[in-house]
């Protein structure tokens, strides 16, 4: 493996490309592979405006929303890597997500991955900006992942095999996994691959959720080659395919002119391809993988009406309309309901890790897909009708997808609802144990333990927990008791015995470390925290730079390894959104196997203006006299989430009882479901706070008077457009319209191409029953649709229904006309 030293060259043409250094191959010879660092100057539209108000009632939490974003563009410059050899030319793009941009078969010159000339974000993801096209990697809860549109971690290389490479890595701080993706090309190649890896570095059961979502070109009428009899929604309800039973040819792109937009999951099928032809090309675009590696294989169009085509102006300038043709492990994006179909939410084990290779390309004919006719027998699609959901069983199985879903105040109810009518059902408390556990709640995590262990000591999942637990509290004795018994199970083996490895490293034995992390390996030789184990244990030895060196030819972004190897060197590499967040996790991870003072070497190169690195830091050396100044520090943008933060933030409350303190161990409760104690400590906090953000937080918490004069209090502090947004809101509950139409009226003012400030002014006029006048100013602005906020289309309806006007749908609120049967 030879890196690309931040060597820059001329890439490929499409945006302007800035040449500002040398090549690493200087032509692409018969048989070579090059590998260029570029920038391209692209039209962008841009976001902004990063929230830094804690969302703890979202599932994204710890993740903040931009909730900027504009109608108008600007040239950036967008660092990229591209990847060519004689046949194809492919591109990526480090800071948006890492994804791969486009890429081109240098024959026809088509597009066979969706090549978008203009970065044009949308408020579309968890996070809200979203843009189209190319491939993008998605890991965690839900699509669009947090690290869709924002710098990951990233490296570029040439291989000895004469292939070139080009690594994407980041965390998910949700489920707290971590993965990379490795887009490599080879000489002579038609197609590049994508080799994934995803560890579930949080020790604990975690949602399971991934797919890699293409983008295809839809110019031509297409057909999309997806071998199959039948297709599952969202929902997990199925239909036929390819031809529905209105006759609809659901194959063919313009077949698809009726309804909504689409989202096809075919099945059964050989999963093992699926291709998009243009017959107008002579040419198409192929995905192939290991039939047990990628289940799911989705079409995704846009509404064929004006519902969908607005957002072919809103996503694109010239590159015209798009169908995404997505990869998963599972075979259906599940929502909602998909617990009452066969249809569920998988579990990612804890220690497991994931690792499958898709291949992309040019496809020159369809032949091959003659012999894809045939499909394997058909599986159950429907669940059995006579299944007691309201049984304790059907209450733990519905709690288990809600906590699949990281909907845990939800799973909670379901899995204590459950054991009311059964007491000794074993996989509720396992349920309810888990949920404690990533809390910090250990005595309540041991508790219920206790109860499965009564039942059955061999309770693999139970002496998992407790195990974990007990290691977190630092009783390694207790822990490796536990954690022996869980590794009988395959599903805990290798987290169970890296668990115990590091409880040797605690105690300085690095023979006994080394043995357990080699047990954690022979059940996943990918295991990063084995790996990592055996690396320190080997500090000072010979093999120890070896290993290191053997680690990151594996997994080159893989910052401890890279640390072990080169200390504070590794921090060249953490490019990603949020640095701090890096260092934060990689501290935690030293500080829990008693490394504290490389921990505190990560927490203080998480910087001076974190504060949460800044108290573990304290925490560890008893440092009483910095929380002073950690307290000075601006409480914006802070996001306590982690577990092991509790008992060093406990402490600096302690020890120098300022609000501030108990603030953020308030915030991490909420976001943790413990809403009477959060509300407790919220409260003691009384009026000392000084900062807007606190009474934000606060004020979402409560109602009526009490939630005003937080609301007052945070628009004294720092007024904003968020305050005038939750004042608005304050007064729609409770139905003072009069009082929500003064408030919108001022900030309208002062805010006035602020959409949701806009959104929130037309909604106080239309309850105030002013309908002419909210159409009036609705027909003058420009709103731009989301995803997971407001819109203003209901607005304008509500308006109209009241007029008794025939409903339209204004493309300028972000909307176009369905089809009649939507209407």
């Amino acid at each position: 493996m030879k890196e690309l030293r931040h060597k820059m060259c001329a890439g490929e043409s499409g945006g302007k490309v800035l040449v500002v250094g040398a090549v690493v191959a200087a032509r692409i010879a018969l048989g070579a592979v090059t590998v260029t660092e570029c920038v391209q100057e692209l039209p962008t539209y841009p976001f902004s405006d990063p929230d830094p108000v804690p969302a703890v009632a979202e599932r994204r939490y710890p993740y903040f929303r931009y909730d900027g974003s504009t109608p108008d563009k600007e040239p950036v410059k967008w660092k990229s890597v591209v990847l060519e050899n004689e046949n194809i030319r492919v591109i990526m793009m480090p800071d948006i997500g890492g994804k791969v941009w486009g890429a081109t078969d240098k024959r026809t010159g088509v597009d066979f991955i969706y090549h978008n000339h203009v970065v044009k974000f949308r408020d579309v993801a968890m996070r809200g900006p979203w843009c189209s096209g190319g491939i993008e990697y998605n890991f965690g809860i839900m699509g669009h992942a947090p690290s869709c549109s924002t710098p990951v971690d990233w490296f570029a290389c040439t291989n000895a095999d004469g292939s070139a490479s080009f690594f994407a890595s980041s965390a998910e701080y949700v489920t707290r996994s971590h993965w990379q993706v490795e887009v490599r090309l080879a000489p002579g190649a038609e197609s590049f691959e994508t080799r994934t890896v995803w560890f579930n570095s949080s020790g604990l059961p975690q949602p399971y959720y991934h797919w890699m979502n293409a983008a295809f070109s839809l110019k031509g009428n297409p057909r999309f080659l997806f071998p199959g009899a039948s297709y599952a929604g969202h929902e997990g309800d199925v239909h036929a395919w390819p031809r529905d039973e209105a006759g609809h040819e659901l194959d063919v792109y313009l077949g698809n002119a009726f309804g909504g937009p689409k989202s096809y999951h075919v099945l059964p099928g050989d999963s093992g391809t699926y291709a998009i032809w243009w017959p107008e090309r002579g040419v198409g675009s192929v995905h192939r993988s290991a039939s047990w590696e990628k289940y799911g294989r989705k079409i995704w169009l846009w509404a064929l009406s004006r519902e969908g085509g607005i957002w072919e102006d809103l996503l694109t300038d010239t590159d015209g309309q798009y169908a995404e043709l997505q990869s998963g492990r599972c075979f259906v994006q599940p929502r909602w309901g998909n617990y009452l179909t066969p249809f569920k939410h998988p579990v990612f084990c804890p220690g497991s890790t994931e690792r499958f290779t898709e291949s992309w390309g040019v496809l020159r004919g369809t032949n091959e897909f003659a012999k894809c006719a045939e499909v394997p027998v058909k599986r159950p699609e429907t669940a059995p009708s006579g299944f007691d959901w309201k049984s304790a069983w059907g209450k733990c199985v519905r709690g288990e997808q809600y906590l699949r879903e990281r909907y845990d105040a939800e799973a909670e109810e379901c899995f204590r609802d459950a054991l009311k009518m059964d007491a000794h059902l074993s996989p509720a408390i396992f349920g309810l144990a888990s949920i404690e556990l990533r809390r910090g709640e250990y005595a309540a995590c041991h508790e219920l333990c206790r109860r499965a262990l009564a039942i059955d000591a061999y309770d693999s999942g139970a002496n998992y927990l407790d195990g974990f637990a007990f290691f977190a509290e630092g009783d390694v004795l207790s822990a490796r008791d536990r954690l022996g018994i869980a590794a009988f199970d395959p599903r805990y083996r290798s987290a169970a015995y890296a668990l115990i490895a590091r409880s040797y490293l605690r105690e300085g034995n690095m023979g006994a470390a080394d043995n357990a992390a080699g047990l954690s390996l022979s059940a996943n030789d990918a295991n990063l925290d084995a790996l990592l184990v055996r690396l320190i244990a080997a500090r000072g030895t010979s093999r120890a730079e070896r290993m290191a060196k053997e680690m990151l030819e594996r997994y080159p972004l893989f910052h401890a390894a890279r640390y072990e190897l080169e200390g504070e060197g590794f921090r060249r590499y953490v490019r990603n959104e949020l640095p701090h967040e890096t260092c934060m996790e990689l501290g935690s991870w030293y500080e829990e196997s008693g490394l504290c003072d490389d921990a505190r070497k990560f927490f203080s190169y998480a910087g001076a203006d974190c504060p949460m690195a800044r108290i573990r830091a304290a925490y560890l050396g008893k440092d009483v006299s910095a929380l002073g100044k950690i307290a000075d520090l601006s409480a914006d943008g802070v996001f306590p989430f982690r577990r092991e933060s509790l008992p060093a933030l406990r402490w600096a409350e302690k020890a120098h009882g300022g609000w501030k303190f108990n603030y953020y161990i308030a915030v991490a409760l909420a976001s943790f479901h413990l809403d009477s104690e959060a509300d407790s400590l919220f409260a003691a906090c009384g009026d000392k706070p000084d900062e807007t953000v606190f009474y934000m937080v606060r004020s979402a918490r409560l109602t009526g008077k009490d939630r005003l004069a937080d609301l007052e209090r945070a628009k004294t502090l720092g007024d904003s457009w968020r305050v005038g947004r939750a004042l608005c809101q304050h007064y729609a509950d409770v139905k003072n319209y009069a009082g929500m139409l003064a408030v919108a009226k001022d900030y309208v003012v002062r805010y006035p191409k602020k959409n949701p400030i806009q959104i929130a002014y037309a909604d106080a006029l239309v309850k105030n029953r002013l309908f002419k006048e909210a159409m009036a100013y609705l027909e003058g602005v420009t709103i731009l649709p989301s995803e997971h906020r407001d819109n203003a289309t209901g607005i304008w309806h509500e308006a109209q229904r009241n007029l008794g006007l025939k409903l339209t749908y204004p493309e300028n609120l972000g909307t176009g006309e369905p089809f009649p049967d939507r209407h």
